[in-house]
């Protein structure tokens, strides 16, 4: 499909502060904290937005990126993120992940996935402000040959506890993981077609609530495409249920 709004305005040009805590086995930790000694170039993704998708310059491409990935085990990580500028602050407390792949491309963005396995995570996302208002722009083609092939054949969720708070509209969602197995025996983007062989979800919990907002957000125009989307197509042979609960609470409603 082609794409009819996207956002345009930023905060000014991209910069970065980091640090990176490196904890080793031995006990001793470093730290890598960015300077003015860091170098930096324009790449190829000229805009990117959550709401008005992403521009690709590839002739901005940086050469030598390249590189191959067979497995990644990480354990005990933790990451804390803070943006005061646009209200995006997050934590996460990682447990154990493990990924090992099938086929890593990033020249042709394929990514075949064998297992992916996240365990004893705690992670937490909150938006203190809302994002810019939508503007109207000329319309912008999608450039198909940067679509992205992705399959899998196994997730395994484990108690996984994650949290998100947009305190300017007062939304509050939780969500207790206690185990998600997936195994599928085709997942094709491109075509909007997922088959599942099993989906077992047990022991999960999941809550929203709606508290009063500060920002009242004004209705938007809708905007008409006349290019009909492709329906997707799922398939499943086994799926289970059990102990799992939703709540769901609008305190800014009389009860």
């Amino acid at each position: 499909g082609e794409r009819y709004r996207k956002l345009s305005g930023a905060y000014g040009y991209p910069k970065l502060k980091l640090r990176l805590q490196v904890g080793y086995n031995v006990g001793s930790v470093q730290d890598f904290v960015s300077s003015e000694n860091w170098k930096g170039a324009p790449g190829p993704i000229t805009f990117s937005s959550i709401y008005g998708g992403e521009d690709y310059n590839a002739n901005l491409e940086q050469k030598g990126w390249n590189f191959s990935l067979e497995a990644i085990t990480l354990e005990k990580i933790r990451v804390q993120y803070r943006d005061l500028l646009q209200g995006n602050l997050a934590n996460l407390n990682l447990g154990n992940f493990e990924l090992e792949m099938n086929e890593f491309d990033l020249g042709n963005n394929v990514y075949g996935v064998k297992d992916i396995l996240l365990a004893n995570t705690r992670g937490s996302f909150e938006q203190t402000k809302l994002p810019p208002p939508p503007t109207m722009k000329d319309t912008v083609a999608i450039d198909s040959s940067a679509a992205l092939i992705f399959s899998m054949e196994s997730l395994n969720l484990e108690n996984v506890h994650l949290n998100y708070e947009q305190s300017a509209l007062g939304q509050v969602m939780r969500l207790d993981l206690g185990q998600v197995r997936v195994n599928a025996k085709k997942i094709d983007l491109q075509n909007n077609e997922i088959d599942l062989s099993t989906f077992v979800l047990q022991q999960t919990f999941l809550a929203y609530h709606q508290n009063e907002a500060d920002t009242v957000l004004m209705a938007e125009e809708k905007v008409k495409d006349d290019e009909e989307s492709q329906p997707w197509k799922i398939t499943l042979d086994e799926l289970e249920f059990s102990g799992n609960s939703v709540q769901i609470f609008d305190f800014t409603q009389p009860h």
